[in-house]
């Protein structure tokens, strides 16, 4: 890969939260078991590449996008176990979920729902499929928001526009 393109993928990469600690999560509300929180660190990778791909979309050359987007799964494979702490989980199927998740948010968007809406239907699956504790839809919304780095991907991707990153 270029030296912008690993660069960009790089910082887009970093941006992307870590496993959240039980403690972190207790202070949102979540009283939640490992297992729990294990899935609320996928539904926040699965939450942070699917705005890093919207951002690759728009206004960066198709290729160039295509190159980043799969530096960023890789980044994700190697991060599985170290930053997220999923080793107990398979990456394969984690792509596959991700993927069936991010085509029922972009459906969200293209009907015109903002990226509140986005994350709310995240907090609402993961309360349906009884992931979490039921009830902590709220909970689930405010985690995402403070955790889900939507303005700095913005920000990288608009630097990739512009040749600075």
């Amino acid at each position: 890969m270029t030296d912008p393109g690993k660069n960009a993928a790089d910082r887009l990469s970093e941006l992307i939260p870590p496993a959240m600690p039980l403690e972190v999560l207790g202070e949102y509300g979540l009283n939640v078991t490992i297992p729990q929180a294990q899935a609320i660190t996928k539904e926040m990778i699965a939450l942070s590449a699917y705005w890093i791909w919207c951002a690759l979309q728009a206004g960066i050359p198709e290729q160039f996008g295509k190159t980043i987007w799969q530096s960023i799964k890789d980044h994700i494979q190697q991060d599985w176990e170290s930053k997220y702490g999923l080793e107990e989980f398979s990456f394969d199927q984690f792509l596959v979920e991700m993927q069936t998740r991010h085509s029922c948010w972009e459906e969200i968007e293209r009907n015109g729902g903002e990226p509140i809406t986005v994350i709310s239907q995240a907090a609402c699956d993961l309360d349906d499929r009884c992931i979490v504790p039921q009830g902590n839809q709220q909970y689930l919304v405010a985690l995402f928001l403070d955790f889900v780095p939507i303005e700095e991907i913005g920000a990288v991707a608009e630097a990739i526009e512009e040749g600075t990153c």
